[in-house]
């Protein structure tokens, strides 16, 4: 014959004292499931903060990395100034330090006209200047305005 425990002198009290033992340990392993749950959501949580924050501040030094090189590209083109008269080419740039180069117009061998794509897109272009005695291009002028026109005047100059 099984050995049993009675609680009381009832069998249901018997059965009532198993179903609640069960319910008990149901109950501690669902509380344990459930905690086990909230610990992994809260670590989730907690990492994806981390990595949002990383990100945040990823985000932050990229936008700072990109407004500087904008920064410098724009000081860098801002400073630079190209001159053409009857008799002379000039180029002057620099914002600390100062690049002059100047040649007379009769030195002036070859001109050409370079636009890449994006520089057709916004209406400008480089002009290329090589000048006699030396090896290569000289001089460029870059990212001109209405560069087509520029080197026409250029050529009619250089014509007279």
């Amino acid at each position: 014959m099984p050995s049993c425990f009675l609680i009381g002198s009832n069998p249901d009290d018997f059965m009532r004292a198993a179903v609640s033992e069960a319910n008990r340990a149901s109950l501690t392993y669902l509380s344990f499931v459930f905690r086990m749950t909230l610990d992994m959501v809260l670590a989730f949580f907690i990492a994806g903060l981390g990595v949002l924050f990383a990100s945040v501040i990823g985000g932050i030094i990229l936008l700072i990395i990109a407004l500087l090189f904008i920064g410098i590209s724009y000081l860098s083109w801002r400073f630079t100034s190209y001159c053409l008269t009857t008799r002379r080419v000039i180029k002057l740039k620099g914002i600390l330090n100062k690049d002059f180069y100047e040649n007379r117009l009769e030195k002036v061998q070859d001109l050409r006209l370079k636009e890449g794509f994006i520089q057709r897109m916004f209406g400008c272009g480089d002009i290329l200047i090589t000048t006699a005695g030396m090896a290569g291009i000289e001089c460029v002028w870059q990212d001109i305005p209405n560069a087509r026109e520029s080197q026409k005047i250029l050529r009619a100059l250089l014509e007279r």
